[in-house]
Protein backbone atom coordinates (compact mmCIF):
# COMPACT_ATOMS: atom_id res chain seq x y z
CA UNK A 1 0.00 0.00 0.00
CA UNK A 2 2.97 2.47 0.99
CA UNK A 3 4.27 1.85 -2.74
CA UNK A 4 1.29 2.59 -4.21
CA UNK A 5 -0.16 5.51 -2.78
CA UNK A 6 3.10 7.15 -1.77
CA UNK A 7 5.56 5.78 -4.47
CA UNK A 8 8.11 8.79 -3.80
CA UNK A 9 8.24 9.56 -0.31
CA UNK A 10 8.00 8.36 3.24
CA UNK A 11 4.42 7.25 4.15
CA UNK A 12 4.71 8.47 7.35
CA UNK A 13 2.22 11.22 8.75
CA UNK A 14 0.69 10.82 5.37
CA UNK A 15 -3.49 11.40 5.84
CA UNK A 16 -5.83 9.18 4.17
CA UNK A 17 -9.65 8.57 4.41
CA UNK A 18 -11.39 4.93 3.66
CA UNK A 19 -14.25 5.05 1.31
CA UNK A 20 -16.98 3.26 4.22
CA UNK A 21 -15.78 6.23 6.83
CA UNK A 22 -17.77 9.12 7.40
CA UNK A 23 -16.65 12.44 5.08
CA UNK A 24 -14.27 14.48 7.09
CA UNK A 25 -12.22 11.55 9.05
CA UNK A 26 -9.38 11.37 7.97
CA UNK A 27 -7.02 9.03 9.47
CA UNK A 28 -2.95 9.45 10.28
CA UNK A 29 0.03 6.90 8.61
CA UNK A 30 2.21 5.87 11.98
CA UNK A 31 4.27 3.45 10.73
CA UNK A 32 4.58 0.58 7.92
CA UNK A 33 4.55 -3.12 8.01
CA UNK A 34 5.68 -5.78 5.68
CA UNK A 35 3.23 -7.51 2.87
CA UNK A 36 1.28 -9.98 4.39
CA UNK A 37 -1.17 -12.71 2.40
CA UNK A 38 -4.01 -11.94 4.67
CA UNK A 39 -6.71 -13.39 2.45
CA UNK A 40 -5.40 -16.56 -0.10
CA UNK A 41 -1.23 -18.00 0.66
CA UNK A 42 -1.18 -18.24 -3.28
CA UNK A 43 -2.12 -14.92 -4.57
CA UNK A 44 0.36 -12.03 -4.31
CA UNK A 45 -0.33 -9.70 -1.30
CA UNK A 46 -2.82 -7.01 -1.62
CA UNK A 47 -2.98 -3.28 -0.02
CA UNK A 48 -4.13 -3.51 3.52
CA UNK A 49 -4.79 -1.37 6.30
CA UNK A 50 -4.41 -1.86 10.50
CA UNK A 51 -6.56 0.56 12.46
CA UNK A 52 -6.71 1.14 16.08
CA UNK A 53 -8.88 -1.35 17.95
CA UNK A 54 -10.07 1.49 20.42
CA UNK A 55 -11.08 3.75 16.64
CA UNK A 56 -12.07 0.56 14.74
CA UNK A 57 -13.97 -2.23 17.49
CA UNK A 58 -14.68 -4.97 15.81
CA UNK A 59 -16.56 -8.47 17.57
CA UNK A 60 -13.47 -10.71 16.62
CA UNK A 61 -10.41 -10.53 17.16
CA UNK A 62 -7.21 -13.14 16.01
CA UNK A 63 -4.13 -14.01 17.97
CA UNK A 64 -0.95 -15.07 16.59
CA UNK A 65 1.79 -16.66 19.03
CA UNK A 66 5.02 -17.72 18.01
CA UNK A 67 5.69 -20.52 20.50
CA UNK A 68 9.54 -22.97 21.08
CA UNK A 69 7.79 -26.14 21.60
CA UNK A 70 4.41 -27.81 20.50
CA UNK A 71 2.04 -24.93 19.30
CA UNK A 72 -1.14 -27.40 20.66
CA UNK A 73 0.17 -27.46 23.81
CA UNK A 74 -0.54 -23.81 24.48
CA UNK A 75 -3.91 -24.12 23.81
CA UNK A 76 -4.38 -24.04 27.91
CA UNK A 77 -2.37 -22.10 28.73
CA UNK A 78 -3.35 -19.48 26.31
CA UNK A 79 -7.20 -19.62 27.38
CA UNK A 80 -6.00 -19.24 31.12
CA UNK A 81 -4.26 -16.23 30.21
CA UNK A 82 -7.56 -14.83 27.98
CA UNK A 83 -9.62 -15.40 30.97
CA UNK A 84 -7.70 -14.22 33.41
CA UNK A 85 -7.47 -10.82 32.10
CA UNK A 86 -11.01 -10.94 30.64
CA UNK A 87 -13.44 -14.21 31.98
CA UNK A 88 -16.32 -13.06 29.57
CA UNK A 89 -13.72 -13.20 26.43
CA UNK A 90 -14.39 -16.92 24.34
CA UNK A 91 -11.15 -18.57 22.39
CA UNK A 92 -12.30 -20.64 19.94
CA UNK A 93 -10.54 -21.97 16.32
CA UNK A 94 -7.48 -22.49 17.52
CA UNK A 95 -5.35 -23.79 14.53
CA UNK A 96 -1.60 -24.07 13.66
CA UNK A 97 -0.19 -22.21 11.01
CA UNK A 98 0.02 -24.96 9.39
CA UNK A 99 -3.22 -26.49 9.86
CA UNK A 100 -4.51 -22.93 8.32
CA UNK A 101 -2.19 -22.84 5.22
CA UNK A 102 -3.77 -26.69 4.68
CA UNK A 103 -7.09 -25.31 4.92
CA UNK A 104 -6.28 -22.32 2.52
CA UNK A 105 -4.73 -24.48 0.06
CA UNK A 106 -7.14 -27.23 -0.40
CA UNK A 107 -9.12 -26.35 -3.10
CA UNK A 108 -5.75 -25.09 -5.13
CA UNK A 109 -4.08 -29.00 -3.83
CA UNK A 110 -7.09 -31.05 -5.19
CA UNK A 111 -6.75 -29.02 -8.16
CA UNK A 112 -3.28 -29.91 -8.51
CA UNK A 113 -3.58 -33.58 -7.57
CA UNK A 114 -6.69 -33.75 -10.52
CA UNK A 115 -3.83 -31.59 -13.49
CA UNK A 116 -1.08 -33.41 -12.12
CA UNK A 117 -3.07 -37.29 -12.87
CA UNK A 118 -4.09 -36.04 -16.06
CA UNK A 119 -0.88 -35.49 -16.93
CA UNK A 120 0.44 -38.53 -16.00
CA UNK A 121 -1.93 -40.00 -18.24
CA UNK A 122 -1.38 -37.67 -21.08
CA UNK A 123 2.48 -38.93 -20.62
CA UNK A 124 1.76 -42.13 -20.67
CA UNK A 125 -0.74 -42.37 -23.68
CA UNK A 126 2.19 -39.87 -25.63
CA UNK A 127 5.01 -42.13 -24.41
CA UNK A 128 2.91 -45.22 -25.99
CA UNK A 129 2.19 -43.33 -29.51
CA UNK A 130 5.84 -42.76 -29.64
CA UNK A 131 6.91 -46.43 -28.76
CA UNK A 132 3.93 -47.85 -31.69
CA UNK A 133 4.75 -45.47 -34.53
CA UNK A 134 8.86 -45.14 -33.98
CA UNK A 135 9.08 -49.78 -33.72
CA UNK A 136 6.22 -49.68 -36.10
CA UNK A 137 8.47 -47.71 -38.54
CA UNK A 138 11.48 -49.60 -37.95
CA UNK A 139 9.72 -53.27 -38.40
CA UNK A 140 8.33 -52.17 -41.53
CA UNK A 141 12.11 -51.97 -42.85
CA UNK A 142 13.25 -55.42 -41.69
CA UNK A 143 13.39 -56.63 -45.44
CA UNK A 144 15.63 -53.45 -46.66
CA UNK A 145 17.64 -53.78 -43.15
CA UNK A 146 17.98 -57.62 -44.50
CA UNK A 147 19.15 -56.21 -47.40
CA UNK A 148 21.72 -54.22 -46.38
CA UNK A 149 23.27 -56.82 -44.03
CA UNK A 150 23.46 -59.14 -46.81
CA UNK A 151 25.53 -56.72 -48.80
CA UNK A 152 27.85 -56.11 -46.01
CA UNK A 153 26.18 -53.56 -43.66
CA UNK A 154 27.56 -53.86 -40.36
CA UNK A 155 24.87 -54.02 -37.47
CA UNK A 156 26.57 -50.85 -36.27
CA UNK A 157 26.01 -48.94 -39.70
CA UNK A 158 22.35 -50.14 -39.64
CA UNK A 159 21.83 -48.77 -36.25
CA UNK A 160 23.12 -45.39 -36.89
CA UNK A 161 21.24 -45.18 -40.50
CA UNK A 162 17.83 -45.93 -38.35
CA UNK A 163 18.88 -43.24 -35.58
CA UNK A 164 19.94 -40.53 -38.42
CA UNK A 165 16.57 -41.19 -40.36
CA UNK A 166 14.27 -42.12 -37.08
CA UNK A 167 15.28 -39.43 -34.23
CA UNK A 168 14.97 -35.74 -36.41
CA UNK A 169 11.12 -36.18 -36.26
CA UNK A 170 11.50 -37.32 -32.81
CA UNK A 171 13.23 -34.14 -32.07
CA UNK A 172 10.87 -31.85 -34.03
CA UNK A 173 7.74 -33.26 -32.32
CA UNK A 174 9.06 -33.00 -28.81
CA UNK A 175 10.48 -29.26 -29.99
CA UNK A 176 6.86 -28.60 -30.84
CA UNK A 177 5.44 -30.06 -27.97
CA UNK A 178 8.07 -28.04 -25.04
CA UNK A 179 6.21 -24.89 -27.44
CA UNK A 180 2.84 -26.03 -26.35
CA UNK A 181 3.24 -26.77 -23.67
CA UNK A 182 5.02 -23.11 -22.71
CA UNK A 183 1.81 -21.78 -23.81
CA UNK A 184 -0.72 -24.24 -21.84
CA UNK A 185 1.50 -23.70 -18.37
CA UNK A 186 0.37 -19.48 -18.97
CA UNK A 187 -3.21 -20.93 -18.91
CA UNK A 188 -3.31 -22.68 -15.55
CA UNK A 189 -0.34 -19.94 -14.04
CA UNK A 190 -3.49 -19.04 -11.94
CA UNK A 191 -3.46 -22.30 -9.85
CA UNK A 192 0.41 -23.03 -9.28
CA UNK A 193 1.84 -22.18 -5.92
CA UNK A 194 5.26 -20.78 -5.92
CA UNK A 195 6.07 -22.78 -9.31
CA UNK A 196 6.79 -21.00 -12.33
CA UNK A 197 5.20 -22.10 -15.19
CA UNK A 198 8.47 -23.08 -17.12
CA UNK A 199 9.45 -25.08 -14.55
CA UNK A 200 12.53 -26.83 -16.06
CA UNK A 201 13.05 -29.81 -13.62
CA UNK A 202 9.28 -30.68 -15.07
CA UNK A 203 10.17 -30.04 -18.77
CA UNK A 204 13.58 -32.03 -18.82
CA UNK A 205 11.71 -34.89 -17.46
CA UNK A 206 8.97 -35.03 -19.75
CA UNK A 207 11.25 -34.10 -22.87
CA UNK A 208 13.84 -36.95 -21.25
CA UNK A 209 11.14 -39.51 -20.48
CA UNK A 210 9.42 -39.43 -24.29
CA UNK A 211 13.12 -38.74 -25.84
CA UNK A 212 13.89 -42.08 -24.13
CA UNK A 213 11.28 -44.24 -25.29
CA UNK A 214 11.67 -42.92 -28.59
CA UNK A 215 14.74 -43.56 -28.62
CA UNK A 216 14.39 -47.48 -27.30
CA UNK A 217 11.38 -47.68 -29.66
CA UNK A 218 13.49 -46.56 -33.09
CA UNK A 219 16.98 -48.17 -32.02
CA UNK A 220 15.63 -51.41 -30.60
CA UNK A 221 13.74 -52.77 -33.55
CA UNK A 222 16.85 -51.58 -35.70
CA UNK A 223 19.53 -53.42 -33.61
CA UNK A 224 17.37 -56.92 -33.33
CA UNK A 225 17.08 -56.76 -36.70
CA UNK A 226 20.62 -56.07 -38.04
CA UNK A 227 21.40 -58.73 -35.60
CA UNK A 228 19.24 -61.23 -37.70
CA UNK A 229 20.64 -63.88 -40.57
CA UNK A 230 20.33 -62.25 -43.67
CA UNK A 231 18.01 -64.76 -45.16
CA UNK A 232 15.46 -64.56 -42.46
CA UNK A 233 14.88 -61.07 -43.12
CA UNK A 234 14.72 -61.32 -46.59
CA UNK A 235 12.43 -64.30 -46.09
CA UNK A 236 10.02 -61.99 -43.52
Amino acid sequence: MARRFWPDRSPLGARLRAGDEPAGQWRTVVGVVADIRNDDADQPPIPYLYLPLAQHPSRTMSIVMKTAGDPVAMAAPLRNAIASFDPDQALYDVRTMSAVFEADLAGTRVLIQVLGSFALIALGLAGLGVWGVSAQSVGQRTREIGVRVALGATATSVVGLMARQGLPPIAAGLTIGLGAGLMAARVIQSVLFRVSPTDLTTMLFTVGVLAAVASIATLGPALRAARLDPLAALRE
